[in-house]
């Protein structure tokens, strides 16, 4: 056999033409990561018109084969996975344009890999799984506990002291609130979202002429609403100059300890989602972006990750600035990677995946993912300096064709879905060159396409019944949001401890009606009362006349005491003193004999507060 030597090396004929063939020139595209809010997601790349695979770069032939850089890749890694890393065909190599290695041949595989092994089962964790009482303000309270309510009425309340000058001490409605009546104020905001009154005028809301809804009314009055939208607070106002750095501070303690509740309470699926929620707001704030492709158009970015198949979100953070969100770097990875690191604390060392879009995706999150075991599937940008030209499909390639290359962990594959248009795919995950005989798409697609939209179906889902109000504070805003995933994560908690089949929308005013009732009850003791209003507060509570007169003596009624008080019966009947052919029926009954009696038949002792204790 012949052999040719190049560089004091031996290369049969065969070898130098696969390693020709395949060579490119050194031109290098710019992949200089960027905090781009409007990146484009766009996942299908027109093909150009000089991309054709049957053509040969007659550069590649002016690079010595000894100069070839092959790229280190994870085949040759120490990583506690390298025993499931098998060795690719020693023939069949391309290279992309940093001469990253590829081999056109899949690894061979003997055994399931120990990163497609879900070792954390899905589900209720402790916190969730042990209650007692399933309720769905139980669930709701795990997310947002009573701790975090304190907090925000102590905020409260510390705007409300400076607001008290402003309104005077003729305002009934300013005064401090509490737990109570803070958690009755959500839940009327939680049935704002369920009857899509978020942006209804609140007065129409609060309306006593038959167009309102009496719940609003009978909870709090129209002033008392309004103040607590205006007094509304998160933090400290008198210690934020100590936080002067932080963009964030103003919700920042609220936020984190709701996203760790989230933790606490679930264990996700073994697929997970990172995307971004964009919440709607137009008011002043720095760190404020703009998003073509978001519905709401400006907002505050939120960076999520969340269970690909139920929706719960798992972890998040807001994005503040490229100052704000960076993390210790001393390895300069880019700012995507850093982002999803940031995300995955939940769910390290657990062998799930992760699919996200093409502003994530490179070769660098893939390894780095890998070292917390954790594989990577999405879409790539078609200027990664990674890919090689062999898979840029041409304009003769038939729809429905795909190419894979692959290494020994990580595989690329290009996918033509229609003429003149091509997907480009990265997976950690996938390791053959698998293709559904149904839709001619290769499994690594299926996968992505099933997988990629739990976040934008969270996004929804806050759409669908969304607690926001129009507001010029973008604290205000972020607190809307994590009600909104409040109830997506609670209903999610719901369902997996009770395999109840109640709708979203039953769950979320059961919730509101919950979170009122209280407030309620307590507001019913108030001897000033309009007789109509408290008939309208005992028809929603569903008051016995019994339990309402004997503990709340209306307006109208002189407080009673002594053997002579009366007392007022479930029903009308006739005076058992009076003669039958009078026919006079009354509902005050004698306390002593409980016989039923008019008011000429009875007395009343009135007394006066003092002299009653």
């Amino acid at each position: 056999m012949d052999f040719l030597v190049i560089d004091g090396k031996k290369y049969t004929e065969e070898q130098v033409r696969e390693l020709f063939l395949n060579g490119e020139d050194d031109g290098d595209i710019s992949d200089t990561p960027t905090i781009d809010s409007n990146h484009d997601s766009e996942e299908e790349y027109t093909i150009d018109d000089d991309a054709d695979v049957a053509e040969v770069d007659d550069q590649a032939e002016q690079v010595p084969v000894d100069d070839l850089d092959f790229h280190a890749s994870a085949e040759n890694s120490s990583d506690s996975d390298s025993s499931s890393d098998l060795p690719l065909s020693s023939v069949g190599y391309v290279y992309g344009k940093n001469r990253y290695k590829w081999s056109k041949r899949a690894p061979t595989l003997g055994r399931t890999r120990r990163h497609n092994i879900i070792t954390h089962l899905p589900g209720l964790k402790a916190a969730a799984r042990n209650l007692q009482d399933k309720n769905p303000v139980n669930y709701w309270s795990l997310l947002i506990t009573d701790e975090m309510i304190s907090t925000i009425v102590d905020c409260t309340n510390e705007k409300i002291t400076d607001l008290s000058s402003t309104y005077g001490e003729t305002a009934s409605f300013v005064n401090f609130t509490d737990s109570v009546e803070m958690k009755a104020f959500f839940g009327l905001l939680y049935l704002t979202s369920a009857f899509k009154s978020n942006h209804e005028d609140v007065e129409g809301l609060f309306a006593s002429d038959g167009t309102g809804r009496d719940i609003f009314r009978a909870t709090m009055s129209l002033k008392r609403f309004m103040f607590l939208l205006v007094a509304l607070r998160f933090d400290s106002i008198s210690t934020r100059s100590l936080r002067k750095t932080d963009k964030f501070c103003h919700i920042r303690e609220i936020f984190e300890t709701f996203i760790q509740n989230c933790r606490n309470c679930y264990t996700p699926g073994e697929s997970l989602t990172i995307d971004e929620m964009l919440v709607g707001f137009r008011g002043r704030c720095s760190f404020r972006v703009y998003m073509k492709n978001k519905p709401n158009k400006y907002g505050l970015k939120v960076l999520c990750l969340c269970d690909a198949k139920t929706h719960y979100l798992l972890n998040a953070f807001v994005y503040t600035g490229k100052s704000q969100n960076v993390h210790p770097n001393p390895r300069k990875l880019s700012v995507p990677t850093l982002s999803v690191l940031s995300l995955i604390d939940p769910v390290k060392n657990t062998n799930r995946n992760i699919t996200a879009d093409n502003w994530f995706t490179s070769i660098e999150l893939v390894e780095e993912l890998r070292k917390n075991q954790l594989t990577y599937v999405g879409t790539v940008r078609k200027n990664k300096k990674e890919i090689p030209q062999y898979i840029v499909p041409n304009k003769r390639t038939e729809p429905g064709t795909s190419m894979f290359v692959f290494t020994s962990t990580i595989t690329l594959v290009s996918y033509v879905p229609k003429p003149n248009k091509y997907v480009l795919l990265l997976s950690s995950m996938h390791h053959d060159n698998k293709v559904d005989e149904g839709s001619s798409k290769p499994d690594m697609i299926l996968y992505y396409n099933s997988t990629k939209a739990g976040v934008d179906a969270l996004d929804q889902k806050c759409a669908n019944y969304n607690t926001g109000r129009r507001t010029r504070r973008w604290p205000c805003a972020i607190w809307y949001a994590v009600m909104n995933i409040a109830s997506v994560n609670s209903f999610i908690l719901f369902q997996s401890g009770t395999e109840s089949s109640m709708r979203r929308r039953n769950f979320i005013i059961q919730l509101g009606q919950t979170l009122i009732e209280t407030h309620m009850r307590r507001r019913l003791l108030e001897p000033r009362l309009p007789r109509e209003l408290r008939s309208v507060m005992e028809r929603l509570l569903k008051c016995e006349d019994t339990a309402t007169s004997e503990s709340t003596p209306s307006i109208s009624q002189p407080r009673v005491s002594g053997s002579d008080a009366v007392s007022r019966g479930k029903k009308r009947r006739r005076c058992y003193i009076c003669p039958s052919q009078n026919d006079n029926k009354h509902a005050t009954m004698c306390n002593k004999c409980n016989q039923h009696v008019c008011k000429i038949h009875s007395a009343a002792t009135l007394l006066c507060e003092k002299c009653q204790m």
